[in-house]
């Protein structure tokens, strides 16, 4: 391998342009949806755990439902800086138009869609942990394949990944 004879790049190749800043996540690599998604259901069941435990009430359950379906859908719409998107995927046509499709909600505006795949989210996640709860939480033999099923199914959804069957 040849050295570059500039001195201004340190002696390494002067043609290796490759970005070494940070990145923020991007909401396009199903892998990052997919933890988004499993943190969210380990989190309602962890919530759910407590209230079936008499030490998170019930309004503090319905409050902390109600913030994860905003932090859903506004980080799904592209408004969370925390995340990178796709100005097309995230803000323009792109999932606005497959939830249309997969939601069954062609006169939706997209405040409506986002908030609406939201709350079917936070509800399914709901669900799973109440089932989880029943069977004895993340001890249940079953707990750490239906949280990645359901976790998966979301990921693939928000992605525009192609579902299985």
């Amino acid at each position: 391998m040849t050295q570059c004879a500039s001195r201004r790049c340190g002696g390494g190749c002067c043609s290796d342009f490759s970005s070494r800043a940070e990145q923020k996540p991007s909401l396009l690599q199903i892998d990052v949806v997919e933890n988004i998604c499993q943190q969210a259901i380990r989190n309602m069941t962890k919530r759910a755990i407590q209230r079936d435990a008499g030490l998170l009430s019930d309004d503090d359950y319905n409050e902390a439902f109600s913030t994860l379906v905003n932090w859903i859908a506004l980080t799904f719409s592209g408004e969370n800086r925390h995340y990178h998107t796709d100005p097309e995927w995230h803000q323009g046509e792109g999932l606005k138009g497959l939830l249309k499709e997969r939601l069954v909600m062609p006169q939706a505006d997209r405040e409506e869609l986002f908030y609406t795949a939201a709350t079917y989210f936070a509800q399914d996640a709901d669900r799973l942990a109440t089932s989880l709860v029943a069977t004895g939480g993340f001890k249940s033999p079953d707990a750490e394949g239906a949280i990645l099923a359901l976790a998966n199914g979301w990921a693939q959804l928000l992605t525009g990944a192609p579902t299985e069957g």
